[in-house]
């Protein structure tokens, strides 16, 4: 069935009045201040209870022609984006927000999609444990959210992205069907790995209610050093060196044209180089003497809650600032393409053993040589599968172009 070709206001009262219908006015109100805000500048913002909900919803999209987006618990109102259509249901995972199952001594969990980051690290916190996930966006970032966007955080350089933490979830698909995908353990059976496909399918496939993830012991001590550079090219030069050392760190970042503390009245410098070690207290502070020969003393040095602290204050403003350019490289190409997008004192964030490099409020005025897309064959490849699991063409994939 082909979607309604625009919205009308009678269009949006049709599919609020049959929400309400499947699931009940609750449905229609969502918890927490940043959906209610979003609920009142989209046409239709759905808030099922549970999978069951979600599936009976895109069943009936499917059987209407409606376009489905599915979102995070902390979704903003979004902006539209020029010759796409809008979508005629939001669909949210804010009241899918439990603990399901937590075994503290397995290192696993299971919980719902509409979980926060910053919930979650409150009931692991007690017990000696964190997910080190540190995505765009900040500890106000549901569960669902990472895994339907896939996208790491500088973390990942030492302890992988999302989809390496994901043990299983359960997806409601485009035909309104639930499946349970992965399972609850780290030792799992082999097969085709659709947990992988759905991290950082955006809603192409589906909606996603629950998620199982491995932890990690937290460690004893958490230590951010900082060093302030008079040029991008010298940022560069010590990044490099820091890169170098024989042993991965937690996260290795550099500034340009931002401030590491977005509350200082300081001047912004030109670079700053950010290196994050987690571990043993006696570890810790062996690594950061290593360091000091090659990058010298650090102008600064953030600990414990103060380390923490920044590194989410970094990825918030990753999250909320648009527009976003982002593009992968090579670690050791890192100079040569910062070269070429001429950021000229405009704020970038690079994720150094990534070669990620993100330009936060402005977009490049041409591309870096060698860029380009995953080419025909892959783009065929994600159109079948989507297809598969959206056969009515009601998800993201199938009514906005080059959607991911």
């Amino acid at each position: 069935m082909t979607p309604p070709a625009a919205d009308t206001s009678g269009l949006a009262d049709a599919v609020r009045g049959r929400v309400e219908e499947l699931l009940g006015p609750e449905a229609l109100h969502p918890p927490g201040e940043t959906l209610q805000a979003a609920a009142s500048k989209l046409p239709v913002l759905a808030v099922p209870a549970d999978a069951e909900e979600a599936a009976a919803l895109l069943r009936v999209a499917g059987e209407e022609g409606w376009r489905v987006l599915p979102r995070g618990s902390t979704v903003h109102a979004p902006q539209q984006v020029e010759g796409f259509p809008s979508p005629h249901l939001h669909l949210s995972s804010g009241r899918m927000a439990d603990i399901l199952d937590y075994e503290p001594a397995d290192l696993t969990i299971r919980a719902g999609a509409g979980v926060t980051l910053e919930a979650l690290d409150r009931i692991l916190a007690p017990e000696g444990q964190w997910l080190p996930l540190d995505p765009p966006g900040g500890d106000g970032v549901s569960l669902g959210g990472v895994a339907a966007e896939g996208v790491a955080g500088p973390l990942s350089a030492a302890f992988g992205r999302p989809r390496d933490q994901l043990l299983g979830l359960t997806l409601i698909d485009g035909r309104g069907r639930i499946l349970e995908l992965g399972g609850r353990v780290v030792k799992n059976v082999a097969g085709f790995d659709l947990v992988r496909l759905s991290c950082g399918s955006r809603g192409t496939l589906g909606m996603i209610s629950q998620l199982s993830l491995r932890l990690y012991p937290r460690p004893g001590a958490d230590r951010t050093l900082l060093w302030t550079l008079g040029s991008l090219d010298d940022g560069v030069e010590v990044a490099r060196s820091l890169a170098g050392l024989p042993f991965i760190p937690a996260s290795l970042e550099l500034l340009a044209g931002m401030d590491p503390d977005p509350g200082s009245a300081d001047p912004v410098p030109e670079a700053v180089v950010l290196l994050r070690l987690v571990g043993s207290e006696t570890g810790v502070a062996r690594v950061e003497r290593g360091t000091r020969e090659l990058a010298g003393s650090p102008d600064r040095v953030l600990n414990g809650e103060g380390s923490r602290t920044a590194a989410i204050q970094r990825s918030t403003r990753e999250g909320t600032v648009r527009p976003l350019h982002r593009r992968h490289t090579l670690p050791a190409r890192i100079g040569r393409v910062l070269e070429e997008l001429e950021p000229a004192g405009r704020p970038v964030a690079v994720h150094v053993l990534s070669g990620t490099i993100r330009c936060l409020g402005w977009t490049p005025a041409r591309e870096p040589s060698g860029a380009g897309g995953g080419g025909e064959a892959a783009s065929a490849l994600l159109s079948r599968l989507r297809r598969v699991f959206d056969p009515e063409g009601i998800l993201p994939g199938a009514w906005r172009e080059g959607w991911a």
